[in-house]
């Protein structure tokens, strides 16, 4: 499966350069309110300007507010806490999680912004990196929503430069579902989402997600990263350097974003690459050897 990022990532590459990007998504498959996210399905598109995102709920019916968080690349929240805290309605209750334990993103995805819909209503809303509390979390723009909880599909849309990026660029994103209005207060999670979320409803407990989605160059999975080749890293997880038990021709690293951050030639089986200039976070490393073939793996700096 692993072979299949590089192949995605040049796919990502060519539509960004050409536009008009499609990609479906699919969600995890959980079903603790009854299927309308986890059994439901996402076509997103992208005319060069404007991200459209064609909505196909699952079996259940869309009664409760689904939260897409993205990351644009800046500064944003790897964790949202009792750091955040806008309680002043309920779109802003189910972005902030509020009277609910911590929802922990993968390590390197910082939710820089969030939409939120419900059959009322859809919005955007970026999330400072400072505290938010009340009208604190910035509403950028509706995006659209279901004409009712029955609907069998809608259409959202947002525009790249409202996240702060353009058509060249890419994205992570990972969707919550869950009520925000229980007992007026509290953001009741379900197990309902896109990105790996254990089976179970969370209700009010802590919860973490282990995959993030990418647009448009499909999905990363932390837990099932695997290649065919039989290539090893050591240490893995790495503090400031690590060996490779092989000869590569190259050696490149991307970050979960998708972006190259790290490129070496000629790497000697045993020889220290330093990567202490890297931030804590998963990455996925990807080597050649001389004839070509390319092989990948994750590597976790601490």
């Amino acid at each position: 499966m692993r072979k299949l990022y590089l192949l995605t990532l040049l796919v990502c590459f060519f539509f960004a350069f050409y536009g008009y990007a499609q990609v479906v998504f699919n969600g995890n498959g959980n079903s603790g309110f009854g299927s309308p996210i986890g059994n439901s399905s996402m076509s997103i598109s992208d005319d060069g300007t404007t991200l459209a995102v064609n909505f196909t709920k699952g079996s259940g019916d869309f009664n409760d507010y689904m939260v897409m968080y993205i990351d644009n690349g800046t500064a944003g929240r790897s964790v949202i806490d009792g750091d955040v805290n806008d309680d002043a309605d309920s779109h802003r209750r189910a972005i902030s999680n509020t009277g609910s334990g911590d929802l922990t993103f993968p390590a390197g995805f910082e939710a820089t912004h969030a939409i939120a819909i419900n059959p009322g209503f859809g919005g955007l809303w970026s999330i400072p990196t400072s505290t938010v509390g009340s009208n604190g979390l910035g509403y950028i723009d509706a995006v659209g929503f279901p004409a009712s909880s029955t609907t069998p599909s809608f259409t959202f849309s947002f525009d790249w430069s409202e996240i702060g990026l353009t058509n060249s660029d890419s994205f992570p994103f990972v969707v919550t579902y869950g009520n925000p209005n229980d007992n007026g207060t509290n953001m009741f999670s379900s197990d309902e989402g896109y990105g790996n979320i254990a089976s179970g409803n969370p209700g009010l407990s802590a919860f973490s997600f282990t995959s993030v989605h990418f647009y448009p160059s499909g999905t990363l999975n932390i837990d099932e990263i695997t290649s065919e080749f039989n290539f090893s890293i050591f240490p893995n997880p790495v503090k400031n350097s690590f060996t490779i038990n092989r000869d590569v021709k190259e050696l490149n690293i991307y970050d979960i974003t998708g972006k190259l951050v790290t490129v070496k030639k000629e790497i000697v089986k045993g020889i220290p690459i330093d990567i202490s200039n890297l931030n804590t976070g998963i990455y996925i490393l990807n080597v050649e050897n001389e004839i070509g073939q390319q092989m990948s793996s994750k590597l976790v700096k601490e």
